[in-house]
């Protein structure tokens, strides 16, 4: 599954701007409502809005070999979040994963990850190209048990990990749809949760096309479904 789009409000469309192309380098026009960021092959749009209450999280896949060279680079433009004197964080099965957190405007917790499931490993020197697409977004839901069993009736979106309480992540390798109760501290933070706010996310590859409205202002499209061999 692949996040194509991901389409959010943001009260400083100019601090966005400078974020995303003079802080990390990404290619970044104006569109006509606001502010386009190109990340690899998923694609950021900011308009102007209020932004939600909370956070909102993003993660962008990054080469599987290159975390170290991730966070070297992170840290030469912005802040890394750490915890208890960490700030690359693995993860075992079914994640197989390491990511660095960081934040970036609006209060948005963003995290770059390298995903070892995926053949995508580089011998290039690390840089903005080497976000390779936004392959997780944070969801907040009333009730995570429902939204699983929706969002799975709409597109066929198989669950990945996770409980149905208090987290849980829908897709795979490389894309995910992270669901998490409003409220809910985002890690590695102690400080920013999760809320509701208007947030509009367009996917291809799922098992068949769809869309859902979640009634708390997010709202999940795909006119693209999984081409089958």
């Amino acid at each position: 599954m692949h996040l194509k789009s991901i389409r959010l409000p943001s009260p400083d469309l100019q601090g966005n701007a400078v974020f995303y192309r003079d802080v990390l380098g990404l290619p970044v026009r104006q569109s006509g409502e606001g502010v386009v960021v190109d990340v690899g092959s998923s694609r950021l749009e900011f308009f102007e809005g209020k932004a939600s209450e909370g956070s909102n999280h993003l993660a962008f896949t990054i080469p599987a070999n290159q975390l170290t060279d991730g966070t070297r680079w992170l840290s030469e433009r912005t802040g890394v979040i750490s915890l208890d004197g960490r700030d690359e964080f693995p993860l075992g099965d079914p994640w197989a994963s390491e990511s660095v957190y960081f934040r970036g405007p609006d209060g948005i917790i963003l995290e770059l990850i390298a995903r070892q499931r995926l053949e995508n490993a580089s011998s290039v020197p690390f840089s903005a190209a080497s976000l390779l697409c936004v392959s997780e977004v944070g969801l907040a839901v009333p009730d995570v048990a429902r939204a699983i069993q929706e969002i799975g009736d709409a597109f066929g979106i198989q669950s990945f990990a996770g409980d149905t309480q208090s987290f849980h992540a829908m897709g795979n390798h490389e894309g995910l749809l992270i669901l998490v109760p409003a409220g809910r501290q985002w890690f590695p933070t102690t400080d920013s949760v999760s809320s509701y706010g208007q947030l509009d996310v367009e996917l291809a590859g799922t098992p068949r096309p769809g869309s859902i409205d979640s009634g708390v202002g997010w709202r999940l499209t795909s006119g693209e479904a999984l081409k089958q061999p």
